[in-house]
């Protein structure tokens, strides 16, 4: 009678992964996730911090086979990562999210005035408004991988974009009068 094979993760998972391979990884992923950080945080340094943190705390669960789409899994460890951060500042009462800086994010030469004013509108947002905008909007989720990521209903996506939508139409009509 044959017996029941032990399941160990690498015949789940396929055999460990390297760190070799995990630069593959990072050279995918790392303009974009930073880029994504950028959005979310408003700062340069902050958004390289976020990503280098990312990739740090996802890279054992890689090696042992457990991401399967990596990209996805570094976005939601960012996303946690500022949820966390957020809350740890309402705490210490560290600083506000700064304006960013037109020069600030690879690619941002040649920036216009309109992307310009958009991101200055954006960092004014709360960070949940923030969040979900970036997704759905920059990142190009769905309502339902948004609520997924966010944990979060379907509905209180739907909510929270047009409240954002809203209130960033609003602070972009408050720029053009000033």
């Amino acid at each position: 009678m044959m017996g029941r094979a032990l399941m160990t993760s690498e015949t789940r998972w396929g055999p460990p992964r390297t760190a070799d391979g995990y630069r593959a990884v990072f050279q995918e992923h790392h303009t974009r996730l930073v880029r994504f950080a950028y959005l979310l945080s408003g700062d340069r340094h902050a958004a390289d911090d976020l990503a280098a943190d990312a990739f740090a705390r996802v890279f054992p669960h890689w090696c042992r086979g457990g991401v399967d789409d990596p990209g996805a899994y570094l976005r939601r460890t960012v996303v946690n990562l500022v949820r966390e951060g957020a809350r740890r500042s309402l705490v210490r009462d560290i600083r506000p999210v700064a304006d960013p800086d037109p020069g600030s994010v690879e690619g941002s030469e040649g920036r216009t005035d309109d992307q310009e004013r958009l991101l200055v509108a954006l960092r004014r947002l709360s960070e949940e408004q923030r969040l979900v905008i970036v997704l759905r909007i920059w990142d190009d989720l769905s309502e339902a991988e948004t609520a997924e990521l966010l944990g979060v209903a379907v509905g209180t996506v739907k909510s929270r974009t047009a409240r954002a939508l809203d209130r960033l139409r609003a602070l972009l009509e408050e720029a053009d009068r000033d």
